[in-house]
């Protein structure tokens, strides 16, 4: 047995306006020196160090290094831990204050891989198939709705995925975490959903690599997808695998909104060039509950070679998005 029994992975880069609610809904609930928090600070040029290091008489372990990419941040935090199990946290995310109880409960069980959402049916078994393809997003059931996809709410046996040699795929800008679950549910022995959450995802970083990056982002999302390939058998994902790649250049696109790049057809020109219309039209035609209508409906728009107005509709969708974010935060504050 380790010294601790969690270790909270915290990759940081200039977080300074979120990283205190962050360390206090983590430090806040926590009783007892079985568990340290890890930050690895990938080249903060901001005041994030202050911070973190205001909390010096905590278990927190802290490395200073040159801005290098979250994957390579969460490998080297996964080296330099000591806990029996994994949590990930974004610096701009933050807990519920119930998280260490519903950590406390799987401790003993010694799963590889334990999942929280409040969308998780447990009435339901689950088979690796419909987990994977949720984790890929199209499993057409609720499981979609548990972002299984996300490091969120999850906890990771360390030394399952030592053993297992799983580590984040360092040459990706976006899509690591989902590639990472992958791995781990493919080559898992023990996994176990429980229908409750504590992790609160936020969309405020302004350093998140999809509202960062252009053309480097086209070129991940081609590497996602080949290496995603090597993860899973292509016969039996087959769906997944071409609703991910239509998929794909819808999220390129919202990611470039975000970004407010002014030249997205451009961008977005050599995916679309790319894209086996044929073969994935009708998949999209068969396949409209799985994405949803409006999602369904842009793809089509960008393989069609209606840019433009999936563009505007992609900028309205997200001021939608963003209410419903204020809505469901506001909410929760009164719950609780």
């Amino acid at each position: 047995m380790s010294r601790f029994s969690l270790s909270v992975i915290i990759p940081v880069y200039n977080s300074e306006k979120f990283l205190k609610r962050c360390l206090d809904s983590i430090f806040n609930v926590i009783n007892s020196d079985d568990v340290e928090v890890v930050i690895i600070d990938d080249g903060s040029t901001d005041k994030s160090a202050k911070i973190y290091e205001s909390y010096s008489d905590k278990n927190i372990l802290t490395i200073k290094t040159p801005n290098r990419g979250v994957s390579k941040a969460r490998n080297l935090g996964l080296e330099k831990s000591h806990g029996d199990y994994i949590m990930f946290v974004d610096s701009d995310d933050y807990l519920l204050p119930d998280w260490l109880n519903y950590f406390r409960k799987i401790y003993d069980s010694k799963i590889d891989m334990a999942i929280f959402s409040t969308h998780y049916n447990d009435s339901i078994i689950y088979t690796k198939k419909m987990l994977v393809e949720s984790c890929m997003g199209f499993s057409g059931s609720e499981l979609d709705s548990c972002s299984i996809m996300h490091l969120g709410s999850k906890f990771y046996r360390k030394e399952f995925l030592t053993r297992q040699k799983i580590l984040f795929n360092e040459s990706l800008i976006n899509g690591e975490d989902m590639l990472f679950n992958v791995k781990c549910i493919t080559k898992s022995q023990s996994i176990k959903l429980f229908p409750a959450g504590f992790y609160v995802f936020t969309d405020n970083n302004p350093h998140s690599s999809t509202k960062t990056f252009g053309s480097r982002l086209i070129e991940n999302e081609k590497n996602f997808h080949t290496e995603i390939r090597k993860e899973v058998d292509q016969k039996v994902f087959a769906k997944a695998l071409t609703l991910s790649s239509a998929n794909s250049i819808y999220l390129v696109a919202n990611s470039l909104v975000l970004a407010k790049e002014p030249h997205i057809k451009e961008y977005l020109a050599p995916l679309i060039a790319g894209a086996d219309k044929k073969d994935i039209l009708p998949i999209l035609a068969n396949n409209t509950a799985i994405l949803g209508t409006v999602r369904t409906v842009l793809i089509k728009m960008l393989l069609c070679d209606k840019i433009n107005i999936a563009i505007f509709l992609i900028k309205l969708k997200r001021i939608a998005k963003k209410i419903t974010y204020i809505i469901h935060v506001r909410t929760l504050e009164l719950v609780l």
